[in-house]
């Protein structure tokens, strides 16, 4: 169980490393780019990560955080609480609020016919603020998974 564990960990770890990566910096960099390049700039960077080695280990942590409470569960009846947590948290705050928050940004700027400031202004707010949220569940989730080996899982 624990090389599960550590597998779940290590894709997490990469998944919210890139949301960090994204939070810390990324965006800020985006924002010293004129509105307009700052919009195009962004909309390759969403082109080209839905072809990426990004989107695969983001899609194994997900699997991963959903399968190793089952998986660690039926395999000795006892359900550790802390990997349950993780796995949800993971799950809902990492990929649930990709998919309903950041993707749908996403859309909306490769969408979006201006490329002036405001358009700008209003999509890296709301987006960047739904990537903090989804990098603190990330981390969370992390913590908990890495607790749990503390205890024994």
């Amino acid at each position: 169980m624990k090389g599960l564990t550590v597998a779940a960990l290590l894709t997490q770890g990469l998944a919210v490393g890139t949301f960090f990566a994204f939070s810390t910096f990324v965006m800020a960099a985006l924002d010293r780019l004129g509105p307009g390049e700052a919009v195009r700039a962004m909309r390759s960077i969403n082109a080209t990560i839905l072809g990426s080695p990004f989107m695969a280990v983001f899609l194994v942590s997900v699997i991963l955080a959903v399968a190793l409470p089952l998986v660690d569960g039926l395999s000795d009846g006892r359900w550790n609480p802390l990997l349950i947590g993780s796995g949800v948290v993971y799950l809902i705050g990492t990929f649930g609020m990709t998919l309903l928050r950041n993707v749908p940004l996403n859309d909306a700027l490769a969408r979006a016919t201006s490329l002036d400031a405001e358009t700008w202004r209003a999509y890296a707010s709301a987006w960047t603020f739904w990537n903090h949220v989804r990098t603190l569940a990330g981390i969370v989730s992390i913590a908990g998974g890495a607790w749990s080996l503390r205890e024994g899982g």
